[in-house]
């Protein structure tokens, strides 16, 4: 089924993107995130003015993921802005993309969600394997982990029962949650068209990707 993601109306604020620094992160984190992040390198190695990301996606890989998270860390790193904004859904690996950004905007209704990475395999494994895995997991965790935490500020017990339930939320249900002002919520956003058809399968969970080390994972 697809289901067609479109923002509710309400008071709160207005953003507009800048055409021509606006980078999209929109669908499956995968191969294309290489192109996204060489897209975000030229752009600040240009000028020092303000990089707009809209980021629509329901996660996927950590290895292409973080080539755009090093692209946004090396573009403030030359004293450029980076916003996020997501309209519709940032799931997983796009949830972590937004843990990076400078000033983060959503909708009231925009889905949001956190959870444990994920491996899987095709083949067979041995203990050994299950072990490397664990070790790799456990990695990814350490690093990626306290950046959202750090992000939102939620009571420690909130976050780890949500974080392991893998709560699916409205943005403006988590910042009630939080203990700061990490998110803006928005009423209007222009400069690009902001409806999405995503590609959900049958039931919302089945067709979230989920943040894996080994690429394209489902």
């Amino acid at each position: 089924i697809a289901l067609l993601l479109v923002p509710g109306r309400g008071q709160a604020e207005s953003f507009t993107f800048n055409p021509e620094r606006t980078v999209y992160v929109i669908g499956e984190i995968g191969y294309g995130a290489l192109r996204t992040a060489e897209y975000i390198e030229r752009l600040s190695a240009k000028s020092d003015d303000t990089i707009d990301i809209l980021v629509n996606s329901p996660g996927g890989s950590v290895l292409f993921g973080n080539f755009i998270i090093q692209a946004i860390e090396q573009a403030k790193k030359r004293g450029v802005v980076v916003n996020c904004v997501t309209t519709a859904l940032a799931a997983s690996m796009a949830f972590q993309i937004l843990a990076h950004c400078d000033h983060r905007y959503a909708f009231r209704t925009t889905q949001l969600l956190f959870h444990p990475p994920r491996i899987y395999s095709r083949a067979p494994l041995l203990k050994e394997d299950l072990q490397r895995y664990a070790n790799s997991l456990a990695q990814i965790e350490d690093k990626m982990v306290p950046k959202i935490r750090e992000m939102m500020d939620l009571p420690e017990d909130e976050f780890k029962s949500n974080y392991y339930l893998e709560t699916l939320w409205d943005a403006e249900d988590l910042l009630s949650k939080s203990g700061n002002k990490w998110l803006t919520l928005l009423d209007d956003v222009k400069g690009v068209n902001f409806q999405y058809v995503i590609e959900v399968g049958i039931g919302v969970r089945s067709g979230l990707y989920w943040i894996s080390p080994m690429g394209k994972s489902k």
